[in-house]
């Protein structure tokens, strides 16, 4: 992408316009373990709400998922008011495979060729939508490659809406990573 001979990379995440969002303060979490002892794992998610770390899904999905949630707190209000420790222990949260994500909006990673790596964010219309795939290619012909990109995610949980707001971008780079995005109206892909 910068004509310096290493491989960069395009990242294709969520997008900054999702209902879920991340930050290195505030990161998105997950959590893989059987939290009921009935010797399947469970997927606990989670977010931030003023510093404190809430499961993600209310206490109906999470119930459905591990069901002493319903035995334990007896009504939404109750639940609603615990952090994750609270719901789901301390002890299992510690053993639990836990990950973590500061950013959801696409990227692009230059390689620094000395092992190192910079990321830097695509523009924001490039964040309106997941981004599920790439095609480079130098479209404008000017010698510098080029970014084509689609999206979108309808496979979510039933209680978040599909990510559909993307249309496709094109973005035209200029040889050393940076790329100017063209309004859908500009863009003639017959002459491409």
């Amino acid at each position: 992408m910068d004509h310096d001979g290493d491989q960069d990379l395009l990242v294709g995440k969520l997008g900054l316009n999702y209902k879920y969002k991340a930050s290195s303060e505030e990161p998105f979490e997950v959590y893989y373990y059987d939290f009921d002892d009935n010797g399947t794992k469970d997927v606990v998610l989670t977010y931030y709400n003023f510093g404190i770390q809430y499961p993600l899904r209310g206490r109906e999905c999470s119930s459905q998922q591990v069901p002493m949630i319903k035995e334990k707190f007896e009504n939404y209000d109750l639940f609603a008011s615990s952090d994750v420790f609270k719901v789901y222990g301390e002890n299992k949260l510690d053993q639990a495979l836990h990950l973590e994500s500061t950013n959801f909006a696409s990227v692009y990673v230059e390689n620094l060729g000395d092992g190192s790596f910079k990321i830097s964010n695509l523009p924001i219309e490039a964040q309106i939508s997941s981004v599920n795939d790439f095609v480079i290619n130098d479209f404008d012909q000017d010698g510098h490659a080029d970014v084509l990109l689609a999206g979108n995610l309808f496979d979510a949980e039933v209680e978040t809406t599909r990510a559909d707001a993307g249309f496709g971008l094109l973005m035209l780079g200029d040889g050393a990573g940076h790329f100017k995005p063209l309004s859908k109206k500009k863009v003639d892909f017959c002459s491409l």
